[in-house]
């Protein structure tokens, strides 16, 4: 329907009922009808036309409240898709938030867990790692104390009378020397060899002036340690007992055809009925298994009871020297003993008993 204009419709109902009044007029005028219906038919036009103006009025009302609540209507709805599409966007926003925070504490938990596993490992680690400090702190006190009762042992027995030297490092360690001077005091070998030279001279001489008899023969690869272990030989009185031989290394073949470095055989030439061997050298960087010769050269210088006492035995080159004398000669009898660097004693007797 179109729409008429509230204002054309008033003027048109003002022009018909300005229309009616003249018509009204000229008919009363005409004294057609009385003036008092004029005026009612007057009245009645204008009625007329003000009833129109408001009809007009009422409908455009109407109208313009329908068009308003249309447009508010379509309004909400606009406003409502939008704040649907937004909690939807929200929601899938909160959503994603959500699963990446979810995402977030994951990983944070597993990367706590693997730092306090990894810590407690660790700290487990390190309390072992400090138990066997412990242990070996309280290994080392031990064969410490054992070194030093055994330093005072050979002190009181032997009663030096001069310095002796360090009992460390290259030196036969104190243990083993006590066991050499018990051993030559108690069983008197006639003679005594020592392959190397050093403080074990001094106890070897010592003993063998304790128990009356026999004497030492000490080889020294080294003119210079000669001279000095000789020196300190005649410092302590012991030149009488105690022979310190420059013997230097030299070739020798071995059973399996093998060359060694090893003590000069005129050095030995003249040895008889050995008793007692020492074996403290050549040093391990002469070459490997370099001590293996002292058995196999000396035995035919030996007497029937002899005892072969191989020191370092903690290193795997003389392990294996030992066990190669064991089995090519196989009447002796090995006992291994505890010491600072280990101690290997081989001694064949007729009996077969050990040292």
């Amino acid at each position: 329907m179109a729409k008429v204009p509230v204002r054309k419709v008033a003027l048109l109902a003002g022009a018909a009922a300005a229309a009616s009044t003249l018509v009204t007029l000229g008919v009363v005028l005409a004294g057609e009808i009385a003036v008092a219906q004029g005026l009612l038919l007057v009245i009645a036009c204008g009625l007329a036309a003000a009833v129109a103006v408001l009809g007009a009025m009422v409908l455009q009302l109407k109208r313009s409240v329908s068009a308003v609540a249309a447009r508010h209507t379509r309004e909400l709805s606009e406003l409502n898709q939008t704040l649907r599409g937004a909690m939807a966007v929200n929601s899938e926003a909160v959503r994603a938030q959500g699963e990446a925070l979810d995402a977030a504490l994951q990983a944070t938990a597993e990367k706590a867990t693997e730092r306090i596993e990894s810590s407690i490992a660790g700290t487990g680690k390190r309390l072992d790692e400090v138990h066997a400090e412990v242990v070996a702190g309280r290994s080392d006190t031990a064969q410490t104390y054992r070194q030093i009762e055994a330093l005072l042992d050979l002190r009181t027995m032997l009663q030096p009378r001069a310095l002796m030297p360090p009992l460390r490092d290259w030196a036969a360690s104190p243990d083993v020397l006590r066991w050499l001077a018990e051993y030559v005091v108690s069983r008197h070998p006639e003679l005594v060899v020592e392959c190397g030279s050093g403080a074990s001279s001094l106890v070897l001489g010592y003993a063998v002036q304790m128990a009356g008899y026999g004497r030492v023969v000490a080889l020294e690869h080294n003119d210079h340690y000669a001279e000095v272990t000789a020196r300190r030989v005649a410092d302590h009185g012991l030149q009488d007992v105690v022979e310190v031989r420059h013997a230097p290394l030299t070739p020798w073949a071995g059973p399996d055809e093998r060359e060694w470095n090893w003590y000069d055989l005129t050095a030995v030439r003249d040895l008889e009925g050995i008793g007692l061997v020492f074996v403290d050298g050549p040093p391990a960087g002469t070459g490997p298994l370099s001590r293996y010769p002292a058995l196999p050269v000396l035995l035919p210088h030996c007497a029937d009871e002899v005892t072969f006492v191989l020191d370092d035995t903690i290193r795997p080159d003389e392990v294996e020297v030992s066990g190669r004398w064991m089995q090519e000669c196989p009447e002796f009898v090995r006992q291994q003993l505890r010491a600072d660097k280990g101690m290997h004693v081989l001694t064949r007797r007729p009996d077969g008993t050990p040292a």
